[in-house]
């Protein structure tokens, strides 16, 4: 974990790139922290495609926590049916954003949160 975590640190998900989210999608895949769902949502990225379905704009940054949640509130508002493997992907996305974002500024070793009521 201290290595995974040293290897997050590194990422700003308010200023990201789609390159730079596959790559932390493919860290947290190997450790088993994402499921496949969520980490083809990572690797899509900004979504940039070109006509010919090739991803473009790989290196521009853009706020990831900001996008991810506003599609999953778009994806939840349309409730579209026949889209719950990507609704569940997007909200594994906005829960794996929130942690990290707090994991890698802690002074924990672990993703383990103790909650006392």
């Amino acid at each position: 974990m201290a290595e995974l975590k040293e290897s997050i640190k590194e990422y700003d998900f308010t200023s990201i790139s789609t390159r730079e989210l596959a790559m932390v999608s493919f860290l947290l895949h190997e450790n088993g922290l994402i499921n496949d769902s969520a980490s083809l949502i990572f690797s899509t990225g900004n979504g940039a495609y070109d006509e010919r379905g090739h991803q473009t704009g790989k290196d521009v940054k853009f706020n990831a926590i900001a996008m991810f949640n506003q599609m999953l509130e778009e994806t939840l508002a349309a409730g579209t049916p026949g889209f719950k493997e990507y609704t569940k992907g997007l909200i594994q996305v906005n829960q794996v954003l929130g942690a990290l974002s707090y994991f890698v500024n802690s002074a924990q070793s672990d993703l383990f949160v103790s909650i006392e009521v």
